[in-house]
């Protein structure tokens, strides 16, 4: 074989890999999102006090999506607002509220309006 040959095979071999590694994720991916979406999901705000710079929010996001329960969480520092997706079946807005205040250095608390909005 010569070297030109020899390039052309690794090139359709990598290629092959990487394509059959985004299909593979990407099937992964849709399976995951089903999951996410048969549960009955709500959201709630949360005030968080001490957020300052977008550290602090990713580490607060980090302790809320660690949980079970927890679907997401989007956390502005600047504002201190959290809105968080959760599974009501396994965890309480209050519950959420606590994980923040027990884990981090920052405090957490419900907003006297908070409503609980089901997302599903």
């Amino acid at each position: 074989m010569n070297k030109k040959t020899i390039t052309i095979t690794l090139i359709i071999l990598v290629t092959i890999l990487v394509t059959s590694f985004q299909f593979s994720r990407s099937s992964n991916d849709a399976s995951d999102q089903g999951t996410v979406f048969s549960v009955v999901s709500r959201s709630t705000e949360i005030d968080i006090k001490g957020l300052t710079c977008s550290g602090c929010a990713l580490t607060a996001k980090i302790v809320l999506e660690d949980h079970e329960g927890v679907v997401s969480a989007e956390i502005d520092w600047e504002s201190g607002k959290a809105l968080v997706k959760f599974d009501s079946d396994r965890i309480t807005p209050k519950q959420l509220a606590n994980l923040i205040n027990e884990k981090t250095p920052y405090v957490a608390s419900l907003p006297d309006n908070s409503p609980q909005t089901s997302l599903n």
